[in-house]
């Protein structure tokens, strides 16, 4: 089950950490840190910092669950 938020709204709490982590595991720097074009940072840079702090909270949801 690759959806993180899925797999927590089905009780798949270990799912969900492994589909959290493996979102989280795709960026390790700054958003489009490297990109030049402030059009870009604008439309892009927020949608995905908030998902990725989704990715975040479901992990943290999921570990809680799991203990």
């Amino acid at each position: 089950m690759p959806d993180a938020r899925l797999a927590l709204r089905v009780g798949e709490w270990a799912d969900a950490s492994a589909a959290a982590m493996r979102a989280l595991g795709l960026g390790r720097a700054a958003t489009l840190l490297d990109v030049p074009a402030e059009a870009v940072h604008g439309e892009f840079v927020a949608r995905l910092e908030r998902l990725r702090f989704q990715a975040l909270e479901d992990r943290f949801d999921a570990g809680l669950r799991l203990g």
